[in-house]
């Protein structure tokens, strides 16, 4: 199952540190058999905000681009790189639709959740709305080594079962030591012979969910939760997403596959 997350993997880059975190991390958490495709995107059609010199300013977002490629190729091995023009956002979910992403992996750039929300801002939007599962990249403790702690967030869902599941492959195969997280309420719902047939061990916290999982990520660095489906305007306001612009770590919000 883990292996099948980690398929094929969209990366987007654009020239940023937040940008090659992504790519290094999404490198290290490949399989030998994952295909990885770096994704930078030109915002050419802004150009025609410059007048006369609309031409020579869309070949300068084409160059930088470009050269945002160029920077993170080094770190992701014989990946592919593809310079797209439109809207970052929405080209990313167009590519990783197009490229039948199993993973979408894009740079955090730190804005808060209120101002990702206005702004749209790229995290923000695979969060709601990326065909597949998601990794928001934040800087690592050992940027050689990852992930080294993994923590996932479970409750009675199965897409959450799924995720523990899942995490607990990715955590035997890098050598990282994992914790199973039920926060107060999630515990309630699990049930226990779903529970003894996963072969989880859980720890059970004091504190509702949110709260929970993000103070387990500041001794993370891979937080992993399971998205339970809601895309677009649904899921603002759901744990998984509040959880992404809160944690202090990387998060992978894990979306079944579709059958």
């Amino acid at each position: 199952m883990a292996a099948d997350l980690f398929a094929r993997i969209v990366c987007g880059v654009d020239g940023s540190d937040a940008g090659l975190d992504a790519v290094r991390q999404a490198r290290q958490l490949a399989t030998s058999g994952s295909q990885l495709v770096l994704v930078a995107v030109s915002e050419a059609d802004l150009a025609v905000h410059a007048g006369m010199f609309a031409g020579a300013a869309g070949n300068q977002l084409d160059e930088e681009a470009q050269t945002a490629l160029d920077q993170a190729a080094p770190h992701a091995g014989d990946a592919r790189t593809r310079l797209m023009r439109g809207r970052p956002e929405q080209t990313l979910i167009h590519v990783a639709e197009e490229e039948e992403a199993t993973l979408l992996a894009v740079g955090s750039h730190e804005s808060s959740r209120r101002r990702g929300m206005l702004l749209g801002s790229v995290a923000t939007r695979m969060i709601h709305d990326a065909p597949c599962s998601v990794l928001v990249a934040r800087v690592a403790a050992d940027a050689g080594v990852f992930p080294r702690r993994i923590v996932v967030g479970v409750d009675g869902s199965d897409a959450a079962l799924e995720a523990a599941r899942v995490a607990g492959e990715l955590a035997e195969r890098v050598g990282a030591e994992i914790t199973w997280l039920a926060a107060v309420g999630a515990s309630d719902e699990i049930d226990p012979g779903e529970l003894n047939r996963s072969g989880l061990e859980l720890r059970r916290a004091e504190e509702h969910a949110v709260p929970a999982l993000v103070a387990a990520s500041q001794e993370a660095d891979l937080l992993v939760v399971a998205s339970r489906g809601m895309r677009g305007i649904r899921a603002l306001g759901s744990v998984s997403e509040r959880v992404a612009h809160r944690a202090h770590c990387s998060l992978l919000l894990y979306r079944p596959p579709t059958p």
